[in-house]
């Protein structure tokens, strides 16, 4: 039996009652193509073929076609194989092919039927075709060899071609020979230290295989020294010694020390009082040696002037005046200074005369200053009007209106 099938197939009791059939494969042939698969896997060595028995369970004709993994016809059509008889086996023997000769293969089969007539197809007696009177007994073509050499991994081997069938195929077998042949320029030594062994580490050039010979024994005092620097203490942090030890045993030669913090150094940072202009600072501190702010300086923001006005005084006519004097009372310093404004001298201006009236008295012209009211001519002062009385005073009323009447 098949070890793998596909298609509409199933294993059965043989419908024949014999001895040389039992369990079978049953195809549907109901369906115009049935497919079976055949695995080579396990096939006998120098297997160029397979063969098997078919049974059909009514009259009908029928054909064989198959191809293997690679795609190629394993063989024609066995239409002469057709007419097959009800309940009679047939022995296909003709289903070979030289090319069946791979190590792992699947070799597919596809039976057609006439499917109007036929029902099932049952086959059996599956068996391999060995190498025979019925494969090409090659002859080599000249100038086609290939030498193949074995390597480490690789068998070596003579690859013809045939030229009879115009097939290539191999003789000559060469076992691999399991030797390494390493790439110098891919070397790689390591020396023995207190912890590991000292080897040369290779790689094969031809299947990259890594291993290792030329092996030395450890050297105890061959260590790799490490150093842990050592670090300064500082005002603030701690310091450390310089200590020693191996990477590989971890063995530690020196030790690091702790070099205790040696405290800050004050130093006083003098203040200052702020002027009226400038701004000062506070007292402050910092350290001498890292520099670090202690006491931080704050600002004092400058005062601002004091401002002090001394009036001046305008000019008259005959004496000189002056103007506001102003400065800061806290620095002295001088915003506007008193300067000079000179006498303006007299303006003498004519004063007009005013007749007297009855009830106000009336005065000559003068002469005076403008500016200090200084009198230059003197007004005289005119009497009053006296008044007279009316002559021929006659009074008469037309309606509410009076008139008065007089002669002067």
């Amino acid at each position: 039996m098949p070890s793998r099938y596909s298609g509409t197939a199933e294993i059965v009791d043989s419908p024949v009652a014999d001895d040389n059939h039992g369990k079978v494969l049953k195809i549907d042939a109901k369906n115009q193509y049935s497919g079976i698969a055949f695995n080579t896997t396990n096939m006998p060595e120098n297997t160029v073929g397979i063969k098997f028995d078919i049974y059909v369970t009514k009259n009908a004709t029928f054909g064989v076609m198959g191809k293997n993994a690679s795609n190629k016809d394993l063989y024609g059509s066995s239409s002469s194989l057709s007419g097959i008889l009800a309940n009679n086996w047939t022995t296909v023997t003709d289903v070979i092919d030289t090319r069946l000769c791979s190590a792992e293969d699947i070799v597919s089969f596809k039976i057609s039927t006439n499917w109007t007539t036929a029902d099932t197809i049952y086959i059996d007696n599956i068996s391999y075709l060995v190498l025979g009177s019925t494969v090409c007994s090659h002859i080599a073509k000249d100038g086609y060899d290939k030498v193949v050499p074995p390597t480490c991994a690789k068998d070596g081997y003579t690859e013809h071609l045939c030229s009879k069938c115009g097939e290539r195929y191999a003789d000559d077998i060469i076992l691999a020979t399991g030797n390494h042949i390493a790439d110098k320029s891919l070397d790689k030594t390591f020396e023995p230290n207190c912890t590991y062994e000292g080897y040369t580490e290779h790689t094969c050039k031809e299947c990259g295989f890594v291993y290792r010979d030329d092996y030395k024994d450890k050297i105890p005092d061959a260590h790799e020294i490490k150093i842990m620097p050592a670090k300064e203490a500082t005002c603030t942090e701690n310091g450390l010694t310089e200590g020693r030890y191996c990477e590989l045993c971890r063995s530690v030669f020196a030790s690091q020390q702790v070099i205790d913090a040696f405290g800050h150094t004050e130093v006083v940072d003098k203040g200052y009082e702020p002027t009226c202009t400038t701004s000062g600072l506070t007292e402050g501190k910092h350290c001498s040696v890292c520099s670090e702010v202690l006491v931080k300086q704050e600002v004092i923001q400058a005062k601002g002037h004091t401002k002090i006005i001394e009036k001046g005084y305008a000019p008259t006519c005959v004496q000189d005046g002056l103007t506001d004097y102003i400065y800061c009372e806290t620095c002295k310093e001088v915003f506007q200074k008193a300067t000079v404004i000179r006498k303006t001298g007299h303006k003498i201006v004519s004063v007009k005369a005013v007749k007297p009236t009855y009830t106000k008295v009336g005065y000559t012209a003068g002469k005076r200053c403008e500016y200090c009211g200084l009198v230059v001519v003197k007004q005289i002062k005119i009497a009053k009007l006296k008044l007279k009385a009316p002559k021929n005073l006659k009074l008469t009323k037309s309606g509410n209106k009076l008139t008065v009447k007089y002669a002067k």
